[in-house]
């Protein structure tokens, strides 16, 4: 009666009826066997459940990186990284000088706002050089002793600013420098001269004229001629990818960016954890199906055909009652 009880709850569980025959309980048995054989062999859920736990995954790591960008570019007006930003906070606290007399290059040039079809291209070339630090003279010691001893945990380039006079070397019609606003303060002078000498793009408005440059080009497309042989185009992200661009004032633009793509990422984890949610549920009940199913399997007719058994006690008893 025990072992009859368990069938009749697994049946009930799986929405049948306890076949009352031998061959109806052996066909049961054969719709069981095909239902767990069915799920051993289906691999296209478990591979959805898989690449939604990794998209998830790839969404929370996402996430924590804008919100700490976010929270940086509430901060402060620098469109440098967060953690460019920090490192920078470590040093000055470290030689004792407010974050502003160790600035980035990108924080004293932008793009002038009529040139802002060239601002993609123009990021492109000075990105390296945006994200570097201006050290003066009198804190050079200090910062030079600090990077010497210290695992920063990331790459940092740095410039003694040392006014050299050099004289002025003649810029190209269409010179990038050109297409620049350096802030006016102390380092103005270096980094104008710095502009003149490394930076002199010429930037062309087609491949003709590319080809024709006889030194330094640029064209939209964020196509860089560094000299007549060495050419240069990085496509790892787009040129007009605006959350990868470090020159500016201020951030105001990067910001609303970031703060769209923080409410884009809230949706896109929200629709995963239902998705996860629902097809989890759904592998959850499959299991409880599978564990009926079984429980079917290790049971055989004779175990559980148990009424002519209780017909024949029944019938037994009343004789026994009588005599």
């Amino acid at each position: 009666m025990r072992k009859r009880s368990q069938a009749v709850e697994a049946c009930k569980a799986l929405g049948w009826d306890l076949r009352a025959s031998p061959q109806g309980f052996a066909d049961m048995l054969g719709m069981a066997r095909q239902e767990i054989d069915d799920w051993q062999n289906e691999d296209a859920q478990q591979d959805a459940l898989l690449a939604l736990d990794r998209e998830a995954t790839s969404v929370a790591a996402r996430r924590a990186i804008v919100v700490h960008e976010l929270a940086s570019l509430r901060r402060q007006p620098s469109n440098i990284p967060a953690p460019m930003l920090e490192l920078r906070r470590q040093i000055a606290t470290t030689v004792d000088v407010a974050e502003a007399a160790l600035p980035f290059v990108g924080e004293l040039i932008e793009v002038k706002s009529d040139e802002s079809a060239w601002r993609g291209a123009i990021e492109r070339v000075l990105h390296g050089f945006a994200l570097s630090l201006l050290v003066p003279e009198d804190q050079y010691a200090a910062v030079s002793a600090y990077v010497n001893d210290t695992n920063l945990g990331h790459k940092l380039v740095y410039y003694r600013t040392v006014r050299a006079e050099q004289p002025a070397r003649p810029l190209q019609a269409q010179s990038l420098v050109l297409q620049l606003k350096v802030k006016e303060d102390g380092f103005s002078g270096w980094l104008q001269n710095e502009l003149r000498q490394r930076f002199d793009y010429d930037c062309v408005d087609s491949l003709r004229a590319f080809r024709a440059a006889r030194e330094r080009a640029l064209t939209r497309e964020g196509q860089i001629k560094h000299n007549r042989s060495r050419h240069e185009k990085d496509h790892r992200k787009s040129v007009d990818a605006r959350q990868y661009w470090v020159l500016g004032f201020d951030n105001r633009a990067k910001l609303a960016l970031y703060e769209q793509e923080a409410r884009q990422l809230q949706e896109r984890a929200a629709q995963l954890d239902a998705q996860l949610d629902a097809l989890r549920g759904q592998r959850q009940a499959r299991a409880g199906r599978l564990l009926q199913c079984q429980t079917l399997i290790n049971l055989q007719w004779q175990e559980i055909d148990v009424l002519p058994l209780a017909d024949r006690i029944a019938a037994v008893q009343r004789q026994l009652d009588a005599l």
